[in-house]
């Protein structure tokens, strides 16, 4: 009988290490992941080692939360005088509250770059061809404003938008 018992148990505590070893995650440095419960969101998990419930909890998106730079494609753009050019830029940002970032907007960096390169077009459209070729700081800072107003809930933080070129067509 001592047998069977000693197996049982040995069996016993070799599935409970597996259950915890499939559990077990670890977050790297610079990421925050989203723990879900039962398929609803439930904490983030930080850097660092953490324990989860196997078959109740999974991780759902992983956000990256250091600085960034999204490169917004080349696109045409028409000036206030009727003038065709093209514009490329950039938007640097971070995510500040991952959960926002993860659930109020389905693709973030596809949400941000069709936002800057909406807003690019808007302050283009309300500048004189000569004055868009001459000022790029001051359509940057018009573009970073309403980025920022449009991106209000979505937990980034807008750190700066780049106009790298206006050409004429």
């Amino acid at each position: 009988m001592d047998g069977v018992l000693g197996l049982t148990t040995v069996l016993a505590l070799v599935v409970v290490a597996g259950i915890v070893f499939a559990g077990a995650r670890t977050v790297p440095q610079g990421q925050v992941w989203m723990l879900e419960r039962l398929g609803a969101f439930s904490r983030e998990l930080h850097a660092g080692r953490h324990v989860l419930i196997p078959f109740i909890d999974r991780i759902g998106t992983r956000m990256n939360v250091l600085q960034q730079v999204l490169d917004i494609p080349e696109q045409r753009a028409t000036t206030r005088d009727n003038a065709t050019v093209t514009v490329e830029g950039a938007i640097h940002f971070q995510v500040v509250a991952p959960a926002k970032a993860a659930y109020q907007v389905l693709d973030l960096q596809q949400a941000l770059a069709a936002r800057a390169a909406t807003s690019i077009g808007t302050v283009i459209g309300e500048t004189a061809l000569e004055s868009a070729l001459s000022s790029r700081a001051d359509i940057a800072a018009q573009v970073l404003a309403l980025l920022e107003e449009a991106t209000e809930g979505w937990g980034v933080k807008l750190s700066r938008a780049e106009i790298r070129h206006i050409r004429p067509r």
